[in-house]
């Protein structure tokens, strides 16, 4: 399952600021705000999300020359122009965030809850075989999995319930807005707006990651 949701061996993380003022014919250029690049190891992003225009949180692992895995979130106060590692003790899947405190990560076993903006994350369930979550309020989420799998939970993650009607063949499909519950694989290259912020993540040779700001 791990190689189907990570974007390869290496990602490309690029970070935009849009421009606030009205279309321009003037080709858009990028320039380099963070570069990921370490001889002995490489960073995988497997999500993120920016939860306002300096806050940015991403979900991944780093590996070595061997292959080793070590889970690690990354914490962005800046726009994205400096990060911090955050150990992990599980490779995370994907997250989702309801505000700038309350965020949950999907592993390949368990959900994972942050009060702190991701700085902190605790253990809340086991719920093999999900790969997303989406949440309206602090209790109230659903998690997807595969073969139509769907959960939905009352308090916060801590215990989920199936939901049979999502196994149905043909229209009973679980649409949310704004962000939604979507596929289970993540496409290779994703942008992420908010606040004005855009963030690009797309398949890159061995070498690190890149954060890019639009000027």
């Amino acid at each position: 399952m791990l190689k189907r949701f990570s974007l390869g061996f290496a990602s490309l993380l690029w970070a935009a600021m849009a421009l606030l003022a009205g279309p321009s014919e003037t080709p858009e250029r990028w320039r380099v705000l963070y570069f990921y690049d370490d001889l002995k190891t490489s960073l995988v992003i497997n999500d993120f999300k920016f939860l306002d225009p300096k806050h940015g949180v991403a979900a991944g692992f780093l590996f070595d020359q061997k292959g080793k895995i070590n889970p690690k979130a990354m914490l962005s106060d800046d726009g994205g122009v400096h990060w911090t590692f955050v150990a992990l003790k599980e490779t995370p899947l994907s997250l989702f965030f309801l505000n700038e405190n309350h965020g949950w990560i999907v592993g390949e076993r368990f959900i994972w809850q942050s009060a702190d903006g991701g700085r902190t994350w605790n253990k809340l369930s086991e719920l093999d075989g999900a790969v997303r979550v989406y949440f309206i309020d602090d209790e109230h989420g659903w998690a997807v999995g595969e073969e139509k799998s769907v959960w939905e939970t009352d308090n916060g993650g801590k215990a989920w319930k199936e939901v049979p009607a999502a196994a149905a063949p043909r229209q009973h499909r679980l649409r949310l807005r704004p962000q939604g519950i979507r596929s289970a694989s993540l496409p290779p290259v994703r942008i992420a707006p908010f606040a004005g912020v855009q963030v690009i993540v797309g398949r890159r040779p061995p070498g690190g990651v890149a954060l890019w700001q639009r000027g």
